[in-house]
């Protein structure tokens, strides 16, 4: 992961900031004047992007639950507003639809009594 963010994010993306990191996981703010999903399309030998929508452009289900691949987790929407408490325990909105990840904590509660507006938000 460390090689990634160096030599691809850091170089390809001069205006970006590492948000959040995880075992597994790296949440980025990428101010990019070009199309970041484009990008990702170009350079898929590094992306699992089997999330996005089929009939985007920027669909490919080559890379499928390829392990050491990188996922976008807004599956090709902007993420609009993230929160990260700490390792394992985030939140993230897209359009129209909040994710929430508690390790450790029963999905139900995460449902119920987690809520993004009790959290300190980062808002992108």
């Amino acid at each position: 992961m460390d090689d990634f963010h160096d030599n691809y994010i850091g170089k390809k993306y001069t205006d970006c900031q590492l948000l959040f990191t995880a075992t597994d996981l790296l949440f980025y703010q990428i101010k990019t004047e070009g199309n970041v999903y484009e990008d990702f399309f170009i350079d898929r030998s590094l992306f699992d992007i089997s999330d996005y929508p089929k009939s985007s452009k920027f669909f490919s289900g080559k890379n499928k639950k390829v392990i050491g691949k990188f996922k976008d987790k807004g599956a090709g929407k902007p993420i609009l507003e993230f929160i990260g408490l700490k390792s394992e325990m985030y939140s993230y909105t897209t359009e129209g639809k909040n994710n929430k990840t508690a390790k450790g904590v029963k999905k139900n509660v995460i449902r119920r009594e987690i809520n993004r507006f009790r959290l300190p938000r980062y808002s992108l």
